[in-house]
């Protein structure tokens, strides 16, 4: 966003017609995606003879840098779609997790047994993820999502992962391909048992950012008759999240009428 936080005065000041734009297309673009990897699965798992049979999902998305010869390299990212056959017994095990121990911090319960039950939770639900695997028929089924973004008509994607559009009128073309990739359990039961360590303590290697420690700067409002207009300290001008928060409650307070008509999807025919 090439918008200096000084200036943010009001909703024209973030040309807020433009990310409206960019949001509702990269919405229908995913509702699209979702739609069609849904029914690439089911059929995958109609082939193996397993017919009407609930299925487990799990998403995960990585940075991929794509070498080019005599030209920039592509930043992109992926999604890891993984996705495992459940008998009915074990889907209604995996939706009663949640209500199997009592870890909510709004639960008056000592720390000491808080921490234990995290911890015997990790430990069933490793186990719970390993068998899903072991009873499954298909093993894992994993799938490789890609998108490409065209500008102005252009041959060559954009190299950046995260491209945006100038403004609603350039030309703008998004190409995604779903492929098969080996049926591999690994990553399903790596990324799973990542999941469950953060229960118990953050991973090691992962530290929180300096940044994701702090609270954000109380919001003062010069005029308080004009609930549009935020000051954001200069200082703040090199932390994007500050400057989105800003935006947001702009939009929040902007869109509060329009929130009252939600506008309802359609999946493609």
């Amino acid at each position: 966003m090439d918008v200096h936080p000084k200036k943010i005065k009001t909703i024209d000041d973030v040309r807020d017609s433009l990310p409206s734009y960019v949001a509702e297309t990269q919405f229908k673009l995913s509702l699209e995606i979702w739609e069609t990897i849904l029914d690439r699965i089911i059929k995958d798992l109609e082939a193996q003879g397993l017919k009407d049979t609930t299925f487990r999902l799990v998403l995960k998305s990585k940075s991929v840098t794509i070498p080019k010869f005599g030209a920039d390299d592509i930043h992109t990212s992926q999604l890891l779609v993984m996705a495992v056959p459940l008998t009915e017994e074990k889907a209604n095990q995996l939706q009663g997790f949640l209500q199997k121990f009592e870890t909510s911090f709004i639960k008056d319960i000592p720390h000491e047994e808080r921490s234990e039950n995290l911890r015997q939770h990790k430990e069933e639900l490793d186990k719970f993820n390993k068998s899903t695997v072991k009873e499954s028929k298909v093993g894992v089924l994993n799938y490789v999502v890609k998108n490409e973004v065209y500008f102005d008509g252009h041959d060559r994607p954009v190299p950046t992962p995260h491209p945006y559009p100038y403004s609603k009128e350039q030309k703008w073309v998004n190409k995604y391909t779903i492929s098969k990739a080996s049926d591999d359990p690994g990553p399903y039961l790596k990324f799973l048992q990542r999941a469950t360590q953060l229960l118990v303590g953050r991973p090691s290697g992962n530290k929180q950012p300096d940044d994701a420690k702090e609270e954000p700067k109380n919001v003062e409002k010069p005029d308080a008759h004009d609930e549009r207009v935020i000051e954001i300290d200069e200082s703040d001008q090199k932390n994007p999240m500050r400057v989105y928060s800003a935006v947001g409650k702009i939009r929040m307070k902007a869109w509060e009428n329009k929130d009252n008509n939600p506008v309802l999807y359609e999946p493609k025919n």
